[in-house]
């Protein structure tokens, strides 16, 4: 007979990512290498639906939805983590702000995150521009914002 921690593991409870609406806050900002307008928030609500080992995301705030043309972020647990962390993203063409000009940019948003025995996740959420051709002259090539983030259930 397996004891009993043995027996937990391999079962993978302990991390408990579950569906529904959950807080996220920026934790700390790693990099920014240009001014994005309107900016990532501070602090937002988004959805969280897990189907097997597929994870999808949806940020509610606006400033996804300007700088990100779709803020629906799909991936999958890491099969050699024990459903503990997890990658999803999101990659779209859009216009948006960027250093003070209207840039049309390939736009990419992912997060990598492991998620905890309380049902929160920790992670790091990066935003990567890259200039498409018919841009302004002016718009940078390439942008990056990097930040560490932290995520609740809002119901606890």
């Amino acid at each position: 007979m397996l004891p009993a921690a043995l027996f937990l593991l391999l079962l993978g409870c302990g991390h408990d990512l579950r569906d529904g609406t959950y807080l996220f806050q920026r934790e700390e900002l790693l990099r920014e290498t240009c001014t994005l307008d309107p900016p990532l928030p501070d602090r937002w609500e988004g959805s969280v639906q897990v189907r097997g080992a597929t994870v999808s995301i949806r940020f509610d705030d606006p400033a996804f939805h300007a700088t990100s043309a779709q803020a629906v972020l799909v991936g999958r647990f890491d099969p050699n983590r024990n459903r503990e962390t997890f990658r999803v993203n999101s990659s779209s063409e859009v216009e948006t702000g960027v250093d003070g000009l209207s840039c049309l940019v390939y736009s990419q948003l992912q997060l990598v995150a492991t998620a905890q025995e309380d049902g929160s996740f920790d992670g790091t959420l990066t935003l990567t521009y890259s200039r498409q051709v018919v841009s302004e002259a002016g718009c940078p090539f390439s942008c990056v914002v990097e930040q560490q983030i932290h995520a609740v259930p809002s119901d606890g």
